[in-house]
Order: C-alpha cells, then sequence, then structure tokens
C-alpha cells in the first residue's frame, strides 16, 4: 500500500536554495531527505504556497520533474545535427525544474493566470529539491502530493550541437502508475480522495492534461474536467503518449463527439498528430454515424480538397497529409493547434454554427469550407478553419540555448490568453498564435524550461 500526502514547504531546502541564489535551469544542489523537517499543518502554510487566490482559473494535471539537458560538444567546434553514437562524448549538461505539466503551469504563472498544477512527486532528494524550487518560484503547491517508496520523475534529454533533440529518456513510472515491475501506484485513491473534492468545489474555466498519465487516469482526469463544464486541453506529450487520450474512451463515442467533444484543443507536433490518428483509425473511431455527421457538416467537396488545402498550408503538408489527418480528428478535438518546428504552426478548427467569424472578411481568407448541408442547428458546425502561421521569428542556431520546453511555453502562452479573454470552444485561438510563438522563442533562447522573460508578455494578451 502506497502512502500518500500533501507536499508541505521543505523550510530547510528553501534556505539552502536561497542561500545559493538559486536561478531555474542552472546546476542545483540536491537536498537530502534526511535533512527534511517534518510536515507543517495546513493552517501553518505560507500564503504563497498555499495559492490564496480565491478562484484558480486554470487546472494542469501532468507531470513534474527533473530535467538534464545534456548538448553534445563538438571537440572541433562544429555545429551538427547528429551526436556520435556508442561512444562517450564531451556534453555541456544542465539541470533544471521540468515535466510538461510543470512548464505548462509556470508559463501560465508568468503570464499572472491563476493556476494550480497537480502532480505527484516522491519522498526523495529530487522531490525534495522540486518542493522547494516551486516555493522559491511562486508557484502554487496545495495540489501536489508526496508518495512514498516511488522515483520522483525525471527526464533526460541528449541534444546535437545544433541543439535539435536527439533523444530523450523519461522516467515517468511514479505519474503512469507503473513504478517498477509488478508495482502499482495507486493514484487512483489520491485523485478521488484528494484532488476530486478539491477541484469539484471550484472548477476552473481551463482544465488542462498532459498525456504522462496512464489511460486510466486520463480517463478519470477527462470526466471530471467535463463535470467542471470546462474548456479541455491537451497536450500528447509523444508520440507513443499521445494514443492514450483515444485508449482512454470508455464511453459511447456519440459523447466524446462535436459539439460535446473528448478534448476541445489539443497541441501536438507533426508526429504526435500522426500517431492520435493512426490510434483512432485503428480503434474504429472514424467509422461511427456521429464522426460522420460531423465530417459531412463541415461542407467538404465530394470531389476532393487538396488544392484548398495545398494552397491553406502547403503541397509538401498535403502530400505528407497533415492537414488531412488535422481534419478527420477535429470531431473528437476540433481545435488542433499543430507544432511544425521551424515550419510554424497549422491551425486546424471548426468554426461553430452562427459564429461571427463566419461573416468577417479577415477570417474569411483561411475559412476552407462552410456547412452547405443545412445541418447547422442540428451538428452545430458552421465551417472548417485552416491557417498556417509562418514562425515568429528566424533563430539562427548560434542563439538556440535549449529545446526543452518550447512547445510548453507555447501552449501555456495559448491557454493564458484563453483563460484572460474568458473565450470557450478554442474560440479565438488563432489570434494568441503569434504571441504564443514569440513566448516559445523566449524559451529557446534560455537555459530554463520556461523562460523568467516571459511575463513580459502580458501586455500581449
Amino acid at each position: 500500500m502506497q502512502i500518500w500526502y500533501r507536499i508541505e514547504p521543505a523550510n530547510a531546502a528553501i534556505r539552502a536554495l536561497r542561500s545559493m541564489n538559486f536561478t531555474p535551469g542552472v546546476p542545483i544542489k540536491a537536498v537530502s531527505p534526511d535533512s527534511t523537517p517534518s510536515l507543517t499543518p495546513a493552517s501553518q502554510k505560507s500564503e504563497l504556497s498555499l495559492g490564496t487566490t480565491s478562484k484558480i482559473d486554470v487546472i494542469v494535471a501532468g507531470s513534474i520533474a527533473v530535467d538534464l539537458a545534456c548538448d553534445h560538444v563538438d571537440p572541433e567546434g562544429q555545429v551538427n545535427s547528429t551526436v556520435p553514437l556508442y561512444t562517450s562524448n564531451p556534453a555541456r549538461i544542465q539541470q533544471s525544474i521540468g515535466g510538461v505539466g510543470h512548464n505548462i503551469t509556470r508559463t501560465i504563472s508568468l503570464l499572472d493566470i491563476p493556476t494550480r498544477l497537480y502532480s505527484v512527486v516522491g519522498n526523495d532528494i529530487a522531490g525534495n529539491t522540486i518542493q522547494a524550487t516551486l516555493t522559491q518560484n511562486d508557484m502554487e503547491i496545495s495540489g501536489i502530493e508526496i508518495v512514498s517508496n516511488q522515483r520522483t520523475a525525471q527526464y533526460v534529454a541528449v541534444n546535437a550541437s545544433d541543439k535539435s533533440l536527439q533523444l530523450g529518456m523519461s522516467d515517468m513510472a511514479i505519474i503512469n502508475g507503473k513504478s517498477g515491475i509488478g508495482k502499482s501506484l495507486s493514484l487512483e485513491d489520491i485523485f478521488e480522495n484528494r484532488w476530486k473534492p478539491q477541484i469539484s468545489s471550484s472548477p476552473p474555466k481551463i482544465f488542462v492534461l498532459d498525456a504522462n498519465w496512464s489511460s486510466e487516469m486520463l480517463s478519470s482526469w477527462l470526466q471530471l474536467a467535463r463535470q467542471c463544464s470546462a474548456l479541455t486541453v491537451f497536450e500528447p506529450v509523444s508520440t507513443t503518449k499521445s494514443m492514450r487520450l483515444f485508449e482512454s474512451i470508455n464511453v459511447p463515442a456519440l459523447s466524446v463527439i462535436y459539439p460535446n467533444p473528448l478534448v476541445h484543443i489539443a497541441s501536438p507536433n507533426i508526429f504526435e498528430l500522426t500517431a492520435m490518428y493512426q490510434a483512432a483509425q485503428r480503434l474504429d473511431l472514424f467509422s461511427n454515424d456521429a464522426w460522420w455527421s460531423v465530417i459531412d457538416a463541415l461542407g467538404l467537396p465530394s470531389s476532393g480538397s487538396r488544392k484548398q488545402l495545398s494552397l491553406a498550408t502547403s503541397p509538401a503538408l498535403v502530400d505528407a497529409g497533415v492537414p488531412q489527418q488535422a481534419i478527420q480528428l477535429l470531431p473528437y478535438m476540433p481545435c488542433i493547434l499543430t507544432k511544425l518546428g521551424e515550419d510554424g504552426v497549422l491551425v486546424t478548427q471548426i468554426i461553430p454554427a452562427g459564429d461571427a467569424r463566419l461573416e468577417s472578411g479577415i477570417y474569411s481568407p483561411y475559412i476552407i469550407s462552410r456547412c452547405s448541408n443545412n445541418s447547422e442547428n442540428e451538428v452545430g458546425v458552421g465551417g472548417l478553419y485552416m491557417r498556417l502561421f509562418a514562425p515568429a521569428d528566424n533563430v539562427p542556431v548560434s542563439d538556440i540555448v535549449s529545446v526543452n520546453g518550447v512547445g510548453d511555453t507555447f501552449i501555456g502562452t495559448i491557454i493564458a490568453g484563453l483563460a484572460k479573454s474568458k473565450a470557450t470552444q478554442g474560440k479565438n485561438v488563432e489570434d494568441l498564435i503569434d504571441v504564443a510563438q514569440k513566448a516559445a522563442v523566449l524559451t529557446l533562447k534560455s537555459k530554463e524550461s520556461v523562460s523568467q522573460d516571459v511575463y513580459r508578455l502580458r501586455g500581449c494578451l
């Protein structure tokens, strides 16, 4: 049986970090579990740690981890996109606090939106370091639990000298319930007894989930988000983990399809998009009548849409099937932000029936099709919006410090903007792409998992 309890500020650890003038993203000195004081009663928690905001706008349920970024240093000073295999290589290694859930929460917090992260850490050196760092960074920690006899999540990124990711190794067993052979972490108990009552008592506007959870836990989080009537955002994390979203479906397809979709916004990269598409195809999610009624309502011509899609995106993306895959996934996630790296971001979304954008000249170049079968009132579909956004900035390789956390900063900024504008169902997401890309560039040039300078973009929201 696992023992779990709320995380409390490790005061001795915090003092130790402060004495070192700790800065997120630079090497951190571990704190021994033996030096951790006994748990402080909740009534004695600092206002900073407890989070005195009466209303939390955004809930993030996801991973928090100690990150190691290993950047290859070419002995001859060359900038390469590959790392030699089967040998030891010189590198610069940076340690920081990361994890997808943490990075998204950190971004939202820097943009001055009340937010809380729900996650777990182990009762070990890494876990103590994390709790001290979060408190040092003025982040809310009342949603984080300590689990005994489990390893705190860690992530190792091996990057080439041009800073491109070559290999990522993640130990997320503590959050996906697979810690050790034959062992299972009782996250459901924590969810039912701690997290669910806390969230239900004060529902957020926006619910953010990352795919580090098991399929079973994702299902529980999705059901809670629906009960809260919150805008639900899904970050796929990786190709393998992205498929857990569809594996979590344990209800009839009709109840997870637009206008009551599984999630409202998803932010995959091109590889995760393909993985989700293939998973949905494998699970036969593209053959039910409810899915087809939404696709049919989009008004795409029966003769094919290659020309329209090529003009809206690029022939290369159409050849790769990217816009086609996004369109087929829309009934389950009506707004998809496909991150294309140096090629920008592709926004694909359903425009609801009666939406003002359908009559706006500003948006008309990006409305690929409109509902033409008079089913607007029944299905709620007004049309299909698709737009390829160019990168906000062409960053020279010499200016790139780390690619870790860049995508998380991007979607975190989108979420902060939506919370600030009180938008729902993905509306106005396209108006936030440019500022989100600017935030991502700040992290690209930073040694931190999320650049501290993101806060300078508050006025842009």
